[in-house]
């Protein structure tokens, strides 16, 4: 626990590149849904899928080069063993990028192409093979905290498969097209998603100064307990960004019909 609760901060970089291009894409995608230019959604769609993609590669190799380099910076003083279990978690969790990323992406896109009830799929699919994989970890393969972190990646792939196989089925509206790609759309759509961006920027500096004081105050039984603590928060900020997301699809395509 105290180990997952020092990669904290890193997992919130994880997260802020993900709203980083997922809000802003959702938002001007509804828009256009609304105003019903399916062409530029899909010129959207599809060209945010490459930069996200190309995107979560890039930072991938950041990841798994560099946060090994900070860790011990930012987790000093705590247990050699809780490090060695830290590491461990993020090479295997640096992974997780590109499949979160492109789900997440399709997740936010999916209630415009009436396919509402494949997210709720997803979240149980995802659910059920994490903690399948994690008891497997666990009880049959000993992986340490590398293989939890590997268990969440599989669990992802597992999702984003799932997902993909909306493209599978008649009448869908979003097209993925290479020829179909527009890269002046991106800036319009780091704009939106900034304003989530930022403020899981500052969280995670947040995080990594609190990660400080309380291995100073009380080592890594005091981050095992804050750790703990932050997964019962996960209830409360999981309703407010689900009213966050649908008053903002909701808002974006009254926008578009100009209501």
């Amino acid at each position: 626990v105290a180990a997952s609760g020092l990669t904290g901060p890193f997992v919130s970089l994880i997260g802020l590149v993900i709203a980083l291009f997922v809000a802003g894409t959702g938002q001007l995608c509804t828009e256009n849904m609304g105003k019903a230019d399916i062409g530029k959604v899909n010129q959207i769609f599809s060209t945010m899928v490459v930069c996200v993609t190309v995107f979560g590669l890039l930072m991938t190799v950041l990841f798994t080069a560099f946060s090994p380099m900070f860790l011990p910076f930012m987790a000093k003083g705590a247990n050699p063993q809780v490090m060695e279990m830290a590491d461990g978690y993020l090479r295997g969790y640096s992974l997780i990028i590109i499949p979160m990323s492109l789900s997440s992406l399709l997740n936010s896109l999916f209630a415009l192409d009436n396919d509402q009830k494949r997210s709720l799929g997803y979240a149980v699919i995802i659910l059920v093979a994490d903690v399948v994989l994690d008891l497997l970890n666990v009880f049959v393969f000993h992986g340490g905290l590398f293989g939890m972190a590997l268990a969440s990646v599989v669990s992802a792939i597992i999702g984003l498969l799932y997902l993909l196989l909306h493209f599978c089925q008649e009448g869908h509206l979003l097209r993925f097209s290479m020829n179909n790609l527009n890269f002046r759309d991106v800036p319009k759509v780091l704009v939106y998603g900034f304003a989530g961006a930022i403020p899981m920027l500052m969280g995670s500096f947040r995080a990594a100064s609190f990660n400080y004081v309380l291995l100073k105050a009380g080592g890594t039984d005091a981050i095992a307990a804050f750790s703990a603590a932050g997964c019962a928060f996960i209830l409360l900020v999981s309703l407010t960004m689900t009213i966050q997301s649908v008053t903002a699809s909701l808002s974006g395509l009254a926008f578009g019909e100009e209501d």
